[in-house]
């Protein structure tokens, strides 16, 4: 159910798994890309609804009449800023001219489809300060019916941002076995822009969904992921931290990542 509804604050602070504290702002809590195995599953509330925050605007502009210029604000986190809700809102594309206006260093993390991204393509060409887009390569409904490697829409996106001199980088996080294949995946991508890669974290709170997602799309691999969720035995994975190759053109983004 999407709802809309006032807030008192823009900006949080969230800490991801294995990473430092970051000042996060999402123009909408909960995501209608519905990744099974998102980190945020950890909240049991998340996603029961998609809020919108209707007053964002004015919110985080009294907060950013205080915030130092030099400090980064991470744009993306309790949802994707391009999922389909932004075509109807434009929230994200407000927010981000209201960070451009006040000289903000942002980084967006968006793994959307391209067509929601170049939207505000205009924006990202101008900005005055530092901007970087971390593109993901696990939506998994890119994966579907999927004929070439050189066809997901990440690639894409990248290609067209680099195009125009946006700062980009990639990551694939998590890798998904069988899915998303990294040794395919990086002929595509540039060698000068990085790739980050972390394994797949299946919990108790996200393990049924990522299972009934196999299940439903890949059962072939179902054996494959319970060894994951039972044993911690991520074969590919741990192929792909023996591959030197592998090792040398990507970055393992936590201190745990490479098994």
């Amino acid at each position: 159910m999407i709802v809309e509804k006032h807030v008192t604050t823009a900006l949080d602070v969230e800490c991801p798994p294995g990473s430092e504290p970051l000042t996060v702002l999402d123009a909408y809590d909960g995501c209608l890309l519905d990744c099974p195995y998102c980190f945020q599953r950890s909240d049991p509330s998340w996603n029961a609804e998609i809020t919108v925050k209707t007053n964002i605007l004015d919110v985080l502009g009294a907060e950013l009449e205080s915030w130092p210029k030099d400090a980064l604000i991470c744009v993306g986190s309790r949802s994707d800023p391009y999922m389909p809700l932004e075509r109807k809102y434009r929230l994200t594309r407000q927010c981000l001219q209201l960070l451009d206006e006040h000289n903000v260093t942002v980084v967006i993390t968006t793994k959307a489809n391209t067509q929601m991204i170049l939207a505000d393509l205009d924006l990202f060409t101008h900005w005055r300060n530092d901007l970087k887009i971390l593109v993901g390569f696990s939506n998994l409904r890119h994966y579907q019916n999927l004929e070439k490697v050189s066809d997901l829409q990440s690639l894409e996106t990248l290609r067209r941002l680099t195009e125009h001199g946006v700062a980009v980088e990639a990551f694939i996080t998590p890798v998904l076995p069988g899915i998303t294949d990294v040794e395919q995946i990086l002929p595509f991508i540039d060698p000068d822009i990085p790739v980050y890669l972390d394994k797949l974290r299946i919990s108790d709170q996200n393990s049924a969904r990522v299972l009934e997602y196999i299940r439903q799309h890949y059962p072939a691999r179902i054996p494959m992921y319970e060894r994951i969720l039972h044993d911690g035995e991520d074969e590919y994975y741990a192929g792909l931290c023996r591959n030197a190759e592998v090792v040398d053109r990507c970055t393992f983004t936590f201190s745990d990542s490479q098994v």
